[in-house]
């Protein structure tokens, strides 16, 4: 997750960003991941928490 987040926030690029529309869909592809990564774990620790007494 952090690797998706400096992915994002770099401005160093797999495909840099004037290769429209492609180098904004690497981010955007990044972002959705990271976000369906957080969406996850919360959900798993969620879980967790409810099984502990």
């Amino acid at each position: 997750m952090v690797v998706a987040v400096v992915y994002i926030v770099s401005p160093v690029d797999l495909i840099p960003d004037v290769f429209l529309p492609f180098g904004v869909v690497d981010d955007a592809t990044a972002l959705t991941w990271l976000l369906f990564a957080l969406g996850q774990e919360y959900t798993r620790r969620n879980r967790a928490g409810r099984r502990a007494p």
